[in-house]
């Protein structure tokens, strides 16, 4: 009997201490409610009433079940929690004990492999470099033979060939050259107007090997160029205006701005081919015509590459053009003036990207064999780069109105000066420089034209 009422002393206890106030207060104010009288008519919603307060209660009642829930749950977390911290405390510390000096043992071992494979490919590649310089001094040597040989065999060539003294019928050509193109006078720029800081780049078509790092090269910049293009052979069956990817590059370079001068079709020397009086001399260079230029055949020479120009892009060609090897005398400019070439471009600065070797192998007649030589026109693209960052210090008229020679393809494959020419164009458009076209830097009269004989 007495457990009996300790029980049900506990279990009073337990509901007071777990007693939610909001319920307390709520069955509080049904009972005191229902104390007070009401009529029948108010039955019904006296009974409605009932039932949303025993609603109300429950759901206090839930809320009242449900905290302690809550906060035992909290608890255990809580417990998890502090418990987990000190167990990865110690397996960190387990690991830092054991786990990492294998770990750094193991990295280490893999540093020291990569290391000797490096070591191992600077090894290789140091020798491939020996290598390399070894048949850079065999090939040079072979061309040295091969030099050798090929003037030898020249030599014997011209010996073998019947000269004949062209010099009435060279004479007799002049003449009637000089009466075809009557009183028409051109003249040769070197520079352009110097009042402005603009600068030419002037590029004459070699191969056209060139011409696609060229187009890369304008695009990525933003600047204007002038091409002078030629076949750059005699003959009729090859060269450059015959590439397919050179003409493409025409159109591209064309849309971009660019302008296009004339270089002839078959990049004769002019001056040579229309006094040279030897037939023997003719024969042996290509680049004379075998008889004495004609006024007609120079025109035709400036008509063949405005034609394909045309045909390609669809534009005419400016009439501005250069001589091959820039060899000109006041005859050929007032030819080119005659054929609606007033204006010849030469330079103001040559780039030299012509010449091929540091080295170059002549015959030397008085001793009748082959000598070699240090070449002085040769430099590499390094120095040229120094040179022309530094001419706008020693020219009194800065860069102003200079116009450079560069070529699209040639002999020289190696240390091309078109590789420098993106750090050249870069340092003085930052120096507040223009590049542009020949045309536009010779739209103010220029003074720079040369004398002609």
């Amino acid at each position: 009997m007495g457990t009996r009422k300790k029980k049900k002393r506990d279990r009073k206890t337990s509901l007071k201490k777990n007693a939610n106030p909001a319920v307390d207060e709520t069955i509080s104010r049904i009972l005191s409610e229902k104390k007070k009288p009401s009529s029948a008519a108010n039955g019904s919603i006296d009974d409605e009433r009932e039932l949303l307060e025993a609603k109300e209660v429950f759901a206090l009642s839930k809320i009242d079940i449900q905290e302690p829930k809550l906060k035992k749950a909290t608890k255990a977390v809580r417990t998890i929690i502090l418990i987990s911290l000190p167990v990865i405390g110690i397996l960190s510390v387990l690991f830092f004990i054991f786990g990492l000096p294998a770990l750094l043992k193991d990295r280490e071992q893999k540093i020291k492999t990569l290391t000797n494979a490096v070591e191992k490919n600077s090894r290789e590649l140091s020798s491939l470099r020996e290598n390399e310089e070894i048949q850079k001094n065999l090939l040079f040597d072979y061309r040295l033979q091969f030099d050798r040989y090929r003037i030898q065999v020249k030599k014997e060539s011209i010996d073998s060939i019947k000269d004949v003294d062209m010099s009435a019928i060279v004479d007799a050509n002049l003449a009637r050259f000089r009466s075809t193109i009557g009183t028409n006078r051109g003249r040769s720029i070197t520079r352009g107007s110097t009042k402005y800081r603009r600068i030419a780049l002037t590029f004459d078509l070699g191969t056209g090997t060139d011409i696609a790092q060229l187009h890369a090269i304008v695009k990525k910049l933003g600047i204007v160029v002038t091409v002078f293009i030629s076949n750059e052979t005699p003959r009729k069956g090859s060269g450059s205006l015959l590439r397919t990817t050179t003409l493409k590059h025409f159109k591209l370079l064309a849309d971009a701005g660019c302008e296009f001068g004339n270089h002839t079709w078959s990049h004769y020397d002019l001056v040579r081919s229309l006094y040279e009086t030897s037939y023997k001399t003719r024969v042996l260079h290509p680049e004379y015509t075998t008889y004495p230029l004609t006024a007609e055949t120079m025109s035709a020479q400036f008509t063949e590459v405005e034609k394909k120009y045309f045909t390609v892009t669809g534009k005419n060609i400016s009439k501005i053009w250069r001589a091959p090897y820039g060899k000109i005398d006041q005859d050929i400019v007032n030819a080119a003036a005659s054929a609606g070439y007033p204006v010849h471009v030469l330079w103001t600065v040559d780039l030299n990207d012509y010449v091929p070797e540091a080295k170059s192998v002549s015959y030397d007649p008085e001793k009748r064999t082959t000598v070699t030589r240090q070449n002085d026109q040769y430099f590499t693209s390094a120095q040229m780069l120094a040179y022309l960052i530094n001419r706008e210090k020693t020219d009194p008229l800065g860069m102003n109105g200079v116009i450079t020679l560069c070529h699209l393809g040639s002999a020289r494959e190696k240390d091309k000066m078109i590789d420098m020419l993106p750090k050249f164009i870069e340092h003085y458009l930052k120096r507040g420089y223009k590049f542009v076209t020949v045309s536009d830097i010779i739209g103010e009269e220029p003074k720079h034209y040369i004398h002609l004989k």
